[in-house]
């Protein structure tokens, strides 16, 4: 079901220069930060060596990255981008290893949907044949490719939700963690229905969803009044730079995948309070 309301996570902690930027390197469509058209130049325009520390410093720019607003007072801009570099090594090394190494061989050809900077990919391919790492991103596909120089990561960028570029059957494993969680209903099952379509017969597909008792079991927010709410020029441009967030409770995602015609594994982190983003694993209907 479509929402109409859904929650925004404002970036109202970050101050005037960050806001402008966060504007200024967005693509026109939403949600597409780091997209503007111009940051891949800048990679061409630098000489290849400075890559690294100007992948870093692109990166910073963004508070849905190394969140450079949060920096303590005392520390270096240099000394936070480091320890934000490798706390984001950490994160996805947990990740990979508590959600994604048990289905994994290195025989797979696996698909990172939404890989951003290419951290969980890079960890991802130390255990399989091949990764391909897709973003509507430019600006963040080529910081990822500036940051991880492994050759079975493939970097690339994707318009909108199109996998068309993949073929039907390629793939053994797609993964996708803080994308779902930031999409409409509607949007999350046309993904899903290409995951369907990219993955082998006994494919396996890994998604992170946000969990909440905040939704009613219809899908809308409890505080949703199917009225249309006005908008103003400061509302559009709120919503533009913005980060949509949709949380969802637990029988509305199992829905969601099945729907699609997936069946459903397992929740992989079921021992883990219901109100914890979950993770889940699920795969091809058997015949």
């Amino acid at each position: 079901m479509d929402l109409d309301s859904v929650e925004k996570t404002e970036h109202s902690s970050i101050g005037p220069v960050q806001k402008a930027l966060l504007i200024l390197t967005t693509a026109l469509q939403g949600q597409n930060y780091l997209g503007a058209w111009y940051i891949p130049m800048l990679f061409k325009l630098v000489p290849q060596k400075f890559h690294r520390k100007l992948a870093f410093n692109v990166l910073a720019i963004s508070p849905h990255y190394y969140r450079l607003h949060e920096k303590p007072e005392g520390m270096s801009r240099d000394q936070f981008i480091q320890s934000a570099h490798e706390t984001s090594i950490n994160s996805r090394q947990l990740v990979a290893r508590k959600y994604i190494q048990p289905h994994l061989n290195t025989d797979m050809l696996v698909l990172d949907y939404g890989c951003g900077p290419g951290y969980l990919a890079s960890e991802v391919s130390k255990h399989c044949q091949q990764v391909t790492a897709i973003d509507i991103s430019s600006g963040v596909i080529a910081c990822a490719k500036a940051i991880h120089h492994k050759s079975n990561i493939q970097f690339r960028v994707i318009e909108a939700n199109d996998l068309s570029s993949i073929p039907d059957s390629s793939l053994d494993l797609v993964y996708s963690t803080a994308v779902m969680l930031h999409v409409r209903d509607d949007v999350c099952r046309q993904i899903l229905s290409e995951f369907m379509r990219v993955l082998k017969p006994e494919g396996k597909a890994i998604c992170e969803f946000l969990t909440t008792q905040g939704r009613s079991t219809d899908g809308l927010p409890t505080n949703h009044n199917g009225s249309e709410q006005s908008r103003s020029l400061l509302k559009n441009v709120k919503e533009k730079y913005s980060l949509l967030v949709v949380p969802r409770p637990l029988s509305l995602i199992e829905e969601i995948i099945t729907g699609v015609g997936f069946e459903f594994l397992t929740r992989l982190n079921k021992d883990e309070p219901e109100d914890k983003n979950a993770y889940y694993a699920f795969g091809q209907q058997k015949l």
